[in-house]
């Protein structure tokens, strides 16, 4: 608090000398004139006034950015007030840090001996706590493979013994420069003696689509035991055919009806053929998998083939998130059957054939209880938005991608359908209607204003968004414009605009960015705005 004082002293200070500057300057000027000066003189004045107006206006501008600053000061004090000491952190957070240390080291028990060590209250929270020992980030290097050999994971058999028992989440990267077999080898021998404790494994490469090829793991019986771990949650990200040895999805037997029963998530990410299986292939994977509650495919290149069973039961199924494969989303739209549990959507649609999709998703939202639906992108989105929302009138969280759709045309087409319902037909009552990624204008703001008086939704969510200067044509309106501009540029909601949706909605929520990790594989964030009173 004592450098903020100072800063807004400072900032006192610095207003007060530019008024006084000014002030001076026109003392002066009217000296000059009053004493009969030469006019030579008042022209030379006049210069010196100009260029005197024009600092006066850096003044301002830096004045402005002051505000600003002041504000950041502020929201830092109050993130400094919130302080709390380490023993009352959340467990799975002291997690995150005991495993991001040990990461980027190779020798990572070492560091995780001297974070212990840091005082007897962080020893005691750390031995009497199992479920900050359950994540396990491990990023391979050679060095630590073969130069410490087989003891070069013993620090996961501390994790597992101190875990006493809880599912130990398994996050394997790959350096991506590297081509290491033994490491998932040995890893597999060690927990081999604790077939009970894997709760997740996530395998992944690079983090750019360009480098699919570092993810350097050799699949083989070592890699089936892990995907047959009762309860695991799998994650496939970033693989392709130039590092499968031999490639995990070119015979369906690596998938057998019985081989996944206890497979609770399942997330398939940037795989291309062979590494990519097939749509029979998918479609029978899931169909034994009766505890699934996340399904999670994303850039899937593959060739449809193969017979596809009539239907795939998943009473459990809690996500559904879908990204650019088009020849999987529609066989297996059509044949998901979720069961009676709020079901959160995701739809990223890149296929040309909007109504082959369309009808599958239909088909699969009429037998869903759909509660949550984020739209990121989809093609023909004017025929698709009257059609998503006439066919889930349950639904209580609607989220749209303004920055790859077109938010005017959506909320033209919202408009549209909800002016179009009838008597008979139940109104569209949402629990939150969100926009997320983008800039919204004044026309964007006037339409989205109509929607929320037509839907007159509990909360308003904004993620990521940043409001733009109100056009020329409604400044003459807004006697607190300038205010507003100042806010504008920070990204934040204009006062008046704020006042406004505050009488026609429960409750604003702002977030600065769409929560991408998934937690117990459902994500929460859609449960809290679902939720909100």
């Amino acid at each position: 608090m004592e450098a903020l004082d100072k800063w807004i002293a400072a900032r006192k200070g610095f207003e007060n000398a530019a008024l006084g500057f000014l002030g001076a300057c026109a003392t002066l000027k009217e000296v000059a004139i009053q004493s009969g000066a030469s006019l030579a003189r008042e022209e030379m004045i006049e210069i010196f006034m100009n260029q005197y107006e024009s600092v006066v206006d850096s003044f301002d501008l830096i004045q402005g950015r002051m505000h600003h600053s002041q504000r950041v000061l502020n929201a830092v004090a109050n993130l400094s007030a919130q302080r709390a000491p380490i023993s009352k952190l959340p467990a799975e957070i002291l997690s995150r840090i005991f495993s991001a240390f040990l990461t980027f080291s190779l020798h990572g028990s070492h560091e995780l001996l001297n974070i212990i060590s840091v005082c007897a209250r962080w020893y005691q929270v750390a031995t009497t706590t199992p479920t900050l020992w359950n994540h396990v980030d491990l990023r391979t290097y050679p060095e630590q493979i073969y130069e410490e050999a087989s003891s070069g994971f013993g620090w996961i058999n501390f994790f597992l013994t101190r875990s006493q028992g809880l599912p130990v989440h398994f996050n394997l990267s790959s350096d991506g420069r590297y081509s290491n077999d033994w490491d998932m080898f040995e890893l597999v021998l060690l927990i081999k003696n604790y077939p009970t404790a894997v709760g997740s494994i996530r395998l992944h490469g690079g983090e750019f689509y360009k480098y699919i090829d570092s993810a350097n793991y050799s699949f083989t019986e070592s890699m089936r035991l892990l995907l047959t771990t009762p309860g695991t949650s799998v994650s496939l990200r970033s693989l392709a055919k130039a590092v499968l040895r031999p490639a995990l999805f070119e015979r369906l037997s690596i998938w057998p009806s019985t081989s996944l029963p206890q497979l609770v998530e399942l997330n398939l990410e940037n795989l291309a053929e062979p590494a990519c299986p097939s749509p029979s292939a998918i479609c029978m994977m899931i169909s034994a998998c009766p505890l699934l509650h996340t399904l999670r495919l994303w850039n899937l290149e593959t060739e449809p083939c193969g017979p596809l069973p009539s239907s795939i039961q998943l009473p459990n199924l809690r996500l559904l998130d879908l990204y650019n494969a088009p020849n999987i989303i529609p066989p297996l739209s059509s044949r998901i059957f979720p069961g009676t549990h709020r079901l959160d959507v995701r739809l990223d649609i890149h296929s040309s054939n909007t109504y082959q999709t369309s009808e599958a998703f239909r088909a699969l939202f009429s037998r869903s209880n759909v509660s949550s639906l984020t739209v990121r992108e989809i093609y023909e989105i004017n025929y698709m938005t009257p059609c998503l929302m006439s066919i889930i009138p349950d639904l209580r969280v609607l989220v749209l991608d303004i920055s790859r759709c077109y938010p005017k045309d959506i909320l033209d087409n919202m408009l549209e359908y909800l002016t179009g319902l009838d008597s008979s037909q139940p109104p569209l009552r949402l629990r939150a209607l969100g926009l997320m990624s983008g800039e919204v204008n004044s026309s964007l703001t006037a339409k989205l204003k109509m929607v929320v008086e037509a839907i007159r939704p509990h909360t308003l969510v904004f993620i990521d968004i940043n409001f733009s200067e109100i056009d020329d044509q409604d400044k003459g309106s807004h006697a607190d414009q300038q205010p507003d501009q100042r806010e504008l540029s920070s990204g934040d909601l204009p006062s008046e605009l704020e006042r406004w949706f505050r009488g026609s909605v429960d409750r604003i929520a702002t977030y600065p960015q769409y929560p991408g990790r998934l937690y117990q594989g459902v994500d929460s964030f859609m449960e809290q705005l679902a939720n909100f009173e």
